[in-house]
Order: structure tokens, then sequence, then C-alpha cells
């Protein structure tokens, strides 16, 4: 048995305080193989938690691109790149982006 500096108690000392008695080896067996199946099953769940809420963003190799040149294409501006991963952000954020800051420009009266 590994140390880990805390008392762990083993399936049969677990299972024998909570049944009050002992427990034969074949089901101290099944005990351990249930408990192993919870925690994989737990895990898989949070893994899939996991990978739903990571942002998939496609990549050249991920795209058919045939003989098109790459290089040609103009990459979107900052304010379509948020919108498509789905930020909403507020208006003003999404306006400061597209470089209006709702201020006049120099020489235009603001309305009264």
């Amino acid at each position: 048995m590994v140390s880990t500096g805390r008392l762990v108690p083993s399936a049969g000392d677990a299972l024998l305080a909570l049944t009050g008695r002992v427990v034969p080896p074949a089901l101290r067996t099944t005990a351990k193989a249930f408990a192993k199946d919870v925690f994989i099953n737990q895990e898989r769940k949070l893994g899939a938690r996991r990978r739903s809420d990571t942002v998939l963003v496609s990549t050249i190799n991920d795209a058919d691109q045939g003989l098109a040149d790459v290089a040609l294409r103009t990459p979107p501006a900052p304010y379509e790149k948020s919108k498509s991963l789905g930020s909403g952000g507020s208006m003003v954020a999404r306006l400061k982006l597209k470089g209006i800051d709702g201020r006049a420009p120099p020489g235009v009266e603001p309305a009264a």
C-alpha cells in the first residue's frame, strides 16, 4: 500500500463500515469493479462536457482547399471573428473594434 499521508480505507474496510460485517473477497472484488466503473463513467461525462465547451476553430488543413491560393484570401476583420465565434460582447466593444468610439469627428458639432 502506498502512503498518501491520509488514512484511506480499503474497499473491504468501507464495506465493513457500511454493512457491519466482514465481506468475502469475491464480493469485495465486485464492489471495487463497480466503484471503478462509476469513476470511469464520471470521467467520461466530464470529458464530454469539457469537449463541448471547447471552441473549435477550423484550420486550412481541415477544409478541402483544392487549388485555391490561400495567400490571396483576406482575413476577416476582428469584429467578424468575434461574431463568428459566438461571443456577443457589448455594443460599445463592437463599435470600438470597428473604430467607432461614439465621439463626433473633428469639425462636426454634436447634436444637442
